[in-house]
């Protein structure tokens, strides 16, 4: 009887794989935020310009993280999972302490620019990891607790490191940050096993690789697939807008300090995210056990709420209210990241896994991240000499939301009608791969 019981204490292996991959994603997270509440002093040392700050914390990390995690999934997809995302977590922890040594601005753009490739290897390889040990019914959560750390990590990376600034300075921050990584590379290293590929989807007949180009074809081929491109892409323009700008409306609105403003987004924004998420990952779980469409019947549902919350924050009287709508929608927002994660694992075949979330998350971080601050800051900036400072980036981050709110309705809406007909399960990857050579891959 106590032999059971302890054993029942000890995670199960996909349960301590989702909790090993996403303390990874927060500590990547940690080291990608650090950045923005350091901008400051990072300037004045080196007596940057606004647009040299601009391409050290957009450019120098963005393009090369997206471009990383094309390439880098390719190798994910054909080898070692586990191998890449330990190395990965050593390669931007590692930039990112080197980050606190740059002497100039070159220094600091290349440093950063590796930091975001050694990044690049974590969503992509983690999801495919995450798919290959939990069934279609149960992938939402998993996916939502992996998802979760990145939230985590960015209230940790902005709270943590400007705290580190504000008692040490800028260097020792980023220091500090990026050798707490070292740890996690070494615990994922020697814990994390890699599973066999489409194990969790019955799927044990495997051929020599496809090439590159049967890859794209099979991927943008699929409907399903690139409608969810389309709703990444979206979200993130829509979340990344707030991100950058709603601070700045805070400040100049509520004549608010720095730190409070870091401190009430923060954790509006990182725990509203990571409790939506994780709560919405299960009951996306329950809701898919009696119908796999649920994965994208929730996110479309919780859609609607969008454009009603977002605008009220906008528009809030206060600082109160305007962070008590911006912890809600993250919270509803949230509840979709696992979902829509889980789906599109769950339309792909496994072999492609890695290389699919890779291309989602190019065309998230480039559109949403990459565009949405420059499309607000402009918008902004040609309505300020008719409605002022604060009227104009009230409505520059309005109008931004009543479009992507309801352009995202529509692609989840595509996708859900074809996702039945999409879904990978034993038979239609047993017809995939029919012509080619089986090859069982063990468990690592």
């Amino acid at each position: 009887m106590s032999g059971t019981s302890n054993r029942s204490l000890v995670p199960s292996r996909p349960a301590l794989a989702v909790g090993l991959l996403s303390l990874a994603y927060l500590t990547a997270f940690m080291d990608r935020m650090i950045i923005s509440i350091v901008v400051d002093p990072i300037k004045a040392e080196f007596a940057l310009s606004d647009t040299q700050i601009g391409l050290l914390t957009g450019f120098a990390y963005i393009l090369f993280y997206a471009i990383g995690a094309i390439v880098i999934a390719r190798f994910a997809d054909t080898h070692c999972r586990k191998c890449i995302v330990s190395l990965a977590i050593l390669v931007w922890s590692a930039m990112t302490a080197l980050t606190g040594i740059a002497q100039n601005f070159w220094q600091a753009f290349l440093l950063r620019m590796a930091t975001g490739i050694g990044e690049a290897g974590i969503f992509p390889s983690g999801s495919s990891i995450i798919s290959d040990y939990f069934p279609a019914t149960k992938r939402a959560a998993a996916m939502a607790i992996f998802v979760s750390g990145a939230t985590v990590g960015l209230t940790v990376g902005l709270m943590f490191g400007g705290y580190l600034a504000e008692r040490y300075g800028w260097r020792s921050a980023f220091i500090v940050v990026g050798l707490a990584g070292a740890p996690v590379a070494l615990l994922t290293s020697l814990v994390l096993k890699e599973p066999r590929r489409g194990m969790a989807d019955n799927w044990t007949a495997f051929g020599q690789p496809q090439s590159v180009i049967e890859v794209w074809k099979t991927l943008l081929g699929n409907r399903t697939y690139v409608q969810i491109l389309f709703v990444g892409a979206l979200l993130n323009f829509m979340i990344f807008g707030i991100i950058q700008w709603m601070p700045a409306l805070m400040l100049r609105k509520f004549n608010l300090g720095t730190t409070e403003v870091g401190a009430l987004f923060g954790v509006a924004l990182g725990l509203g995210s990571a409790f939506g998420s994780i709560v919405g990952g299960f009951v996306a779980n329950r809701l898919a056990e009696r119908d796999n469409r649920w994965v994208l019947r929730m996110p479309l549902l919780v859609s609607f709420l969008y454009l009603p919350v977002y605008e009220f924050s906008i528009y809030a009287p206060n600082a109160t209210l305007s962070m008590l709508a911006i912890f809600v929608i993250n919270v509803v927002g949230g509840s979709s990241y696992g979902p829509v994660a889980a789906a599109m694992q769950s339309v792909v075949p496994p072999s492609m896994r890695a290389t699919a979330s890779a291309v989602y998350l190019c065309c998230a971080m480039l559109i949403g991240a990459g565009g949405a601050p420059l499309v607000v800051g402009a918008l902004s900036d040609q309505l300020r000499p008719t409605m002022g400072n604060v009227g104009a980036l009230e409505m520059a981050l309005a109008s931004v939301i009543v479009v992507t709110s309801i352009w995202v309705l529509v692609h989840l809406y595509l996708a859900l009608r074809n996702f039945s007909q999409d879904a990978i399960n034993e038979e239609s990857t047993m017809v995939q791969v029919k012509r080619l050579k089986p090859a069982q891959q063990p468990v690592r």
